[in-house]
């Protein structure tokens, strides 16, 4: 089923106040009273929508304002993805049906969709995408008008105004507004959804999600459900958790279309709350006191009566990361603790000098997943987003033995992980 846009909402965003882009799936999760989780996969592609300011001033600003509000309040509306934009790169004239462009790349342009080529509200012309490429769009029908080089294009959103909304007159002739639009279901868009992308690495069966959070933004807590009976006093604590989750929120700011994209992907390939993977916890959990080879399965750490007393054989620190100042990493799985040696099940693949051991940044590793199936992005300008996250440990048993995996900056093709 084809949807009918009825009408094209083309105020533009106010970005002193930010546009919001939304992705969302939708996770059935049946959690036993012990923690652990059976997930289901509701949607096949992730559900979009935008909101962003608006303010229309002077009597024909406003006056389009509130006709386009009165007239289709509940009807499909073309909004573009005012974050995606690219230009035409060559005219393209009327009667042709291929439209040179800057980039169609992390961006919202699909086959079966629409495009709006635009110079202002009165001035656009709409098509339908049949194909693309990297850096061409071709229509499905040719255009009636020509457009010169430098015309801003846009994929189009098919969507329906939020119910939540309300316009502000801050005088007569002055609007104001926040806008929610959100997606209407059209079958005959090829819609994206991304795949892993490769610089993901894998540790064992999972990918290690190794995009470091914004300073200071790191959040953690612990959540450990337990019954506390009392009687006269005395008192009585049971628990069907036998380990504590963590529970992490971090920012992560964007300045390049590409990293930002990566993100949504790996977010689009878990599916939100669906998939699995490997979570650093991004800080410092343990110290490395001595240098080690890249065939060393024995690491020297300043408490290591710690790690065995409270971390050893736990979900949360059976398995550690080393970050090295580069920005390259290993992961490795302890198996058992001597002294302050942490014994590893496989070589830690990566070697660290004297020179390197103090800027070494070492994680735990848990398990996680998304604990959100709605990914938000707050774009500032059409190439600067941040995206706020949260993630939950898994209080399955994760399996033994795993293969350390060292990464270096190099891409590797690699496969999409599977979760159980």
């Amino acid at each position: 089923m084809s949807l009918a846009v009825e009408y094209y909402f083309l105020v533009e965003p106010d970005w002193a106040d930010g546009l919001r882009y939304r992705r969302r799936w939708r996770t059935s999760i049946q959690s036993g009273i012990t923690g652990f989780e059976i997930r289901s996969k509701l949607y096949t592609w992730p559900r979009r929508s935008i909101d962003y300011s608006i303010g229309a001033i002077g009597n024909d600003e406003t006056s389009y304002l509130k006709r386009k509000l009165f007239k289709s309040m509940s009807g499909v509306a073309g909004v573009p993805f005012w974050q995606d934009e690219t230009t035409l790169t060559a005219q393209a004239n009327s009667g042709q049906a291929v439209l040179n462009v800057g980039s169609t790349e992390n961006r919202n342009f699909e086959v079966g969709g629409q495009c709006i080529l635009i110079q202002d509200q009165s001035s656009f012309e709409v098509g339908n995408i049949q194909s693309k490429t990297s850096d061409s769009i071709t229509l499905s029908s040719n255009l009636a008008y020509t457009w010169p080089a430098g015309t801003r294009v846009y994929p189009v959103l098919k969507a329906r105004i939020d119910r939540g909304f309300t316009a502000e007159a801050k005088t007569g002739s002055v609007w104001t507004a926040r806008i929610r639009f959100n997606e209407a279901f059209d079958e005959d868009i090829t819609h994206y959804v991304g795949s892993m992308p490769a610089r993901f690495q894998s540790f064992g069966d999972y990918k290690v999600m190794d995009i470091e959070p914004d300073g200071g933004t790191v959040s953690q807590s612990m959540h450990k459900p337990f019954t506390l009976t009392e009687f006269l006093g005395a008192q009585y604590t049971y628990s069907l958790y036998d380990e504590t989750v963590f529970k992490f929120t971090g920012e992560f700011s964007f300045f390049d279309r590409s990293d930002l994209q990566e993100f949504l992907d790996f977010f689009d390939a878990m599916a939100g709350r669906w998939g699995a993977f490997w979570l650093p916890t991004n800080v410092i959990d343990v110290r490395i006191s001595l240098p080690f080879s890249s065939t060393d399965k024995r690491i020297t750490v300043n408490d290591g009566d710690a790690f065995k007393d409270f971390w050893l054989d736990t979900n949360a620190g059976r398995n550690i990361i080393i970050f090295w100042p580069d920005g390259t990493f290993a992961c490795g799985e302890v198996i058992e603790v001597e002294g302050n040696e942490l014994i590893l099940y496989e070589p830690i693949g990566k070697e660290a000098t004297s020179g390197q051991v103090d800027y070494l940044v070492t994680c735990f590793l848990p398990l996680a997943r998304f604990d959100q199936d709605e990914i938000e992005v707050d774009f500032f300008t059409t190439n600067v987003g941040r995206i706020k996250t949260r993630f939950k440990s898994l209080r399955w048993d994760m399996p033994a033995h795993t293969t350390t995996t060292t990464t270096t900056t190099t891409t590797s093709t690699t496969t999409t992980s599977t979760t159980t």
